[in-house]
């Protein structure tokens, strides 16, 4: 085991400690932001639960989902059919493409697989190309890293 579980309590209540610091951060115009548990019911590539579980939040009449089996993409698509917001862990690693066919309802918790290569391709091409190879080891310090492109 990992250790990177956390309970459905902590993970409840670092939920609440979030929207508690950004109401004190942003300006919500007098709302409050109300959260509603829905515990999930399939695995996290379950499509079938995963729409089953997207149409339980929406007859809630939610506002916004955060969590969620965020590797079966057909919970994001559900929710962004129903105009609900999917915010941080209810979708990763899908292509910039979907993300922004899906907007504004898709608030991924960092950069797309895309971004992530565009920004690693310019790091590369900025910093490293060019420059000695001061950490690669021995055999290969001193040398210049160069494009095999």
């Amino acid at each position: 085991m990992s250790g990177a579980y956390d309970t459905p309590e902590a993970t409840s209540q670092a939920y609440k400690d979030y929207a508690e610091l950004y109401a004190g951060t942003y300006e919500p115009y007098g709302r409050k932001v109300q959260m509603v548990p829905i515990d999930g019911t399939g695995t996290l590539s379950d499509a079938v639960a995963a729409r089953a579980d997207a149409d339980r939040a929406a007859a809630k009449n939610v506002f916004a989902v955060m969590g969620g089996p965020a590797q079966a993409k057909e919970f994001a698509d559900e929710l962004a059919q129903k105009k609900i917001l999917c915010i941080a862990t209810c979708i990763i690693a899908q292509p910039q493409k979907y993300v922004l066919d899906n907007a504004p309802y898709l608030w991924p918790p960092g950069p797309t697989p895309d971004q992530t290569a565009t920004m690693v391709t310019e790091f590369i091409k900025k910093q490293l190309l060019g420059k000695p190879a001061e950490w690669a080891g021995p055999d290969q310090s001193g040398r210049t890293v160069r494009s095999r492109c």
